[in-house]
């Protein structure tokens, strides 16, 4: 049996599955914002208490998860309290170091070449997805650059050929 999860299905797995446990109003208070920590724990514990009823490998992967899990969504509540191109980066690299985790916990099981296969698999995804955070990110602050660029440029040349007032 084939333990290896299709890297890109686990990725879409957690894009849908996060903004459910992360729902919180993007203008959050500190007391807002505990509460949805607070809430983010129990989750946890209680996915943690799941795993407690399983056994070995089954339960290593159960508790990778839960773990996976909550990384994820704390991460996507700091982004959404704090939102910005580093806090987005910050989402994705915690979404495959979360995604990684799990692939290394699913390849344990196997023996032999298979499991050299599905290391090496994980970590050519996990390489992938990391390097693309990183590149979103660059692009993100490049075109935040341009656009205030253009809005002080903007606001120049409005300033520049303004009537002057006459007396």
């Amino acid at each position: 049996m084939n333990h290896c999860l299709t890297p890109l299905g686990f990725l879409l797995g957690w894009a849908l599955a996060a903004p459910v446990f992360a729902d919180v109003d993007p203008t959050m208070t500190n007391g807002a914002y505990k509460a949805s920590e607070d809430r983010i724990e129990q989750q946890y514990k209680t996915e943690s208490r799941a795993c407690d009823a399983m056994r070995n490998y089954d339960r290593d992967v159960c508790e990778a998860l839960a773990e996976g899990k909550e990384k994820v969504t704390k991460a996507e509540l700091d982004a959404k309290n704090k939102p910005g191109a580093g806090a987005d980066a910050k989402v994705k690299r915690v979404q495959a170091d979360a995604a990684y985790e799990v692939a290394k916990e699913k390849c344990a099981d196997l023996r032999g070449p298979r499991k050299a296969d599905c290391h090496k698999d994980a970590r050519v995804v996990y390489d992938r997805t990391k390097s693309q955070a990183k590149f979103d990110k660059m692009t993100a602050t490049q075109a935040a650059r341009r656009a205030a660029t253009k809005a002080s440029a903007a606001k120049a040349d409005a300033a520049h050929y303004s009537p002057s007032p006459r007396r």
